[in-house]
């Protein structure tokens, strides 16, 4: 399943194919994280949440 729509700071519903590709100021509807737009040749547009800087404890 790829994540065709994020939330855009004004709450509203925006489709990933109205963004410019890589990072984005939309927010992943299931986690709120930053998207990143991938816009390849290959397959359809889609985004996916950003990597989360994680420390090992």
């Amino acid at each position: 399943m790829w994540l065709k729509y994020g939330v855009a700071l004004s709450g509203e519903l925006t489709g990933i194919d109205e963004v410019v590709r890589g990072k984005t100021n939309l927010a992943c509807l299931y986690c709120g994280g930053g998207l990143t737009a991938k816009k390849g040749n290959v397959k359809e547009y889609h985004a996916r949440p950003q990597r989360r800087n994680l420390q090992a404890k």
